[in-house]
């Protein structure tokens, strides 16, 4: 970021910028993150974020989401911790640079730290009590005041519609490469049938979800080493509990990254799985619905498999939308995904018959 243009940022949102300096913080795959500090000061005050308007075209559906979200939370928990964007000095949610860049602002929250991976079956029962908690104070809201950042983020006919349009386009040589995945992502049809019939019957109702549910954003308190706050609303929006507890599964249930190379690695911790259902069914009390509860671990075999043909489409389409830092990186993030669903699916009554029968 110039100066020049920190400076109309800076102008925007009320601050003097010559009492501010920035420097870029985190390392989110999407929108460019700031911490904005008092040059008198070492503790940063404010989060400044460019968002992504590639990714995001609309910013006012986010923050349109994030504030009728936070009016909710702050009327029914007062005592609940939920972060809030600052507005304009002229009242707007977000500011447009000369350059056309968005702009938001966020407080800093001090004496807080995140982690980017679950080392620890309670770490695991603490995030899923965290989001599971987010839902149910969000439950009974009006879902029709609220928009899709994403169109189709969460959704499986769609993206399977990807694949198919990706494969009848994709090159002999990378159809060559990804063979056994094709054969082995037939095995997995189920999958799209049963949540077909859960969402198109409406079996699971309609909620509030994060879609993006992960350790990685919630902030921990350094005092107490639990759970402060949840944070990262850009895909707050109507979905169902497949979402969150679904991201919650696919991304703890093994100790490996989504894009390991060597598939031996990947394993199945049963007592993560179990801290995750346990931690988000303590959360959410009697809210929800018998058929959810039965849900709550297919939720995360739909969520791995559609990750998996999400790579495995992009790799198809020559690597058009994620980024990739070697040639089969796709491929190899789709395989780790396929092989991750396979040994799920092998446990699969046996989780669901101890956890949720």
């Amino acid at each position: 970021m110039e100066v020049a243009e920190f400076k109309q940022i800076a102008n925007a949102f009320g601050l003097d910028s010559n009492q501010w300096y920035f420097e870029q913080f985190g390392g989110g795959h999407i929108n460019t993150t700031f911490c904005l500090s008092q040059k008198c000061e070492l503790i940063p005050k404010f989060i400044l974020q460019k968002i992504n308007i590639q990714v995001f075209p609309l910013p006012e559906k986010i923050a349109n989401n994030w504030k009728l979200a936070y009016e909710t939370i702050r009327n029914n928990s007062s005592a609940y911790q939920m972060i809030m964007f600052i507005q304009t000095v002229k009242g707007r949610n977000y500011f447009y640079s000369d350059n056309g860049d968005c702009w938001r602002l966020i407080p800093f929250v001090s004496n807080t730290y995140t982690c980017e991976s679950v080392e620890k079956p309670v770490q695991a029962y603490q995030t899923a009590f965290a989001f599971g908690n987010f839902a149910r104070m969000l439950d009974g809201l009006n879902l029709k005041d609220f928009s899709d950042p994403i169109p189709n983020f969460h959704n499986l006919d769609f993206r399977e519609k990807e694949f198919e349009l990706s494969l009848a386009s994709a090159s002999t040589t990378r159809l060559q490469v990804a063979h056994n995945l094709l054969l082995n992502k037939k095995s997995f049809s189920f999958i799209t049938a049963e949540l077909a019939s859960l969402i198109h019957n409406n079996i699971l109702p309609p909620r509030l979800m994060h879609h993006d549910a992960k350790i990685a954003n919630i902030l921990y308190s350094v005092k107490t080493q639990l759970p402060h706050c949840i944070v990262d609303f850009d895909t707050l929006m109507p979905g169902t509990i497949i979402s969150d507890i679904g991201d919650m599964l696919r991304t703890m249930t093994t100790q490996t990254a989504e894009d390991e190379p060597d598939v031996t690695k990947i394993s199945f911790r049963e007592d993560f799985v179990a801290a995750i259902l346990n931690g988000y069914l303590e959360a959410t009390g009697n809210m929800l619905t018998a058929v959810e509860r039965r849900s709550l671990y297919f939720g995360g075999l739909a969520l791995v498999y559609m990750q998996a043909i999400r790579f495995l489409t992009d790799f198809l389409n020559n690597d058009s939308y994620y980024h990739i830092h070697y040639p089969e990186h796709n491929f190899v993030r789709a395989r780790a995904q396929f092989n991750l669903l396979n040994l799920m699916v092998e446990k699969r009554q046996k989780i669901e018959t101890t956890y949720l029968g």
